[in-house]
């Protein structure tokens, strides 16, 4: 993406197209207006304000990924991809983590740890190969082949994040079914009675949520400041 250096986005730029998207969710009186302000380079890649009282700050990891640390309401969660635009890494507030590993044949496995209840409940799964579509990171392997390896470090790191972004939501309507068969599991949710598996359920549910919530309040974000050409990958 490219901006003018050094400034904020300016939010009247985003009026039209904001309202336009709000509007497929039944056009609110008030569209909150996000806002990107490049950071200095070296790491320092810039700072998401989405207009909710939430901000994500944006590292350069290495040449072509990235590091962001959401700055929410419930406290500090991190949210991390490798250069091919592949979520690697989600932090919560409440101490839960997951890592996501890549494998060779196409399978993915996710391991950490989750706090349902006050108790620490072990992830461990694989997503079979199977589940996955081919075409998923496709788009991210293609930027990341396009992009010179002595390349702009800026257009290289906002073209992964688009990709990222794009990916994010088919990658979570995957994930989130088979975290949350394996956390109700392993929180002991499967009883037979019915007030104890629905009270654990929902705390799975409320765990799972404050994983993704972050990362797709992120990218909507993101995705908005493109859609209005407020900043432009080239």
């Amino acid at each position: 993406m490219r901006t003018k250096r050094g400034h904020i986005v300016s939010a009247t730029a985003l009026t039209v197209g904001s309202v336009i998207l709000a509007c497929l969710f039944g056009c609110p009186s008030a569209a909150p207006q996000p806002t990107f302000t490049q950071g200095a380079g070296s790491g320092d890649f810039g700072t998401l304000n989405d207009g909710q009282g939430n901000t994500f700050e944006i590292e350069g990891d290495g040449p072509d990924s990235f590091r962001v640390v959401a700055n929410t309401a419930g406290g500090t969660g991190t949210i991390e991809s490798d250069a091919q635009g592949r979520l690697t890494r989600l932090t919560t507030p409440g101490g839960a983590d997951l890592n996501f590993q890549y494998n060779d044949d196409g399978s993915v496995t996710v391991t950490g740890t989750a706090v349902v209840a006050g108790n620490q409940v072990p992830v461990s799964f694989l997503i079979p190969e199977n589940q996955i579509p081919d075409d998923l990171f496709n788009g991210a392997k293609l930027i990341n082949q396009a992009s010179p390896s002595n390349g702009p470090h800026f257009d290289t790191i906002c073209e992964v994040i688009t990709s990222f972004c794009n990916n994010l939501q088919r990658f979570l309507d995957i994930l989130v079914p088979l975290a949350r068969e394996i956390m109700i599991e392993e929180a002991g949710g499967n009883t037979g009675v019915a007030l104890v598996d629905g009270a654990i359920a929902a705390g799975v549910d409320a765990v799972i949520a404050s994983y993704v919530d972050q990362a797709r309040d992120f990218c909507a974000s993101w995705l908005l400041l493109d859609l209005v050409d407020a900043v432009t990958c080239e």
